[in-house]
């Protein structure tokens, strides 16, 4: 689904700081480009998505790494936190009837992503989807 593909970006993202011992600005820049371009990928807010980069981008120049922990998992953690922050802690979804619209143009997914979210629903909380 398409928070597999948003995973794997951040993931490759964050790979850009693999090995490195020192925040440099040129690879944090980079970093939140890449992470940015995969929010909007996985269609984020504009606004949200570049003041949630700005801020990653700020903490990871501000915020010395924890002794120990290296730096592209300091960046991963710093990622999750403010995407917590953003969006809220995770809820637990009790299914009961709902109707949802899938609209788009011609040849976008509707029927690929309607699939998808059905069978999620199907394996995760055993709901008949109809």
């Amino acid at each position: 689904m398409a928070l597999e593909g948003l995973k794997r970006r951040i993931l490759g993202s964050v790979g850009l700081l693999k090995g490195k011992r020192e925040v440099d600005e040129e690879t944090v820049r980079e970093l939140t480009r890449s992470l940015r371009r995969a929010l909007l990928e996985a269609d984020f807010n504009v606004r949200q998505a570049k003041e949630l980069t700005e801020r990653i981008e700020r903490r990871l120049m501000e915020e010395e790494t924890r002794p120990g922990v290296k730096l592209d998992t300091h960046a991963m953690n710093l990622i999750y936190t403010e995407l917590v922050r953003l969006l809220g802690p995770a809820r637990e979804i009790k299914p009961h009837n709902e109707t949802v619209l899938m609209v788009g143009l011609y040849g976008q997914g509707k029927t690929t992503t309607t699939a998808k979210v059905a069978e999620w629903w199907r394996r995760k909380h055993g709901v008949k989807v109809a």
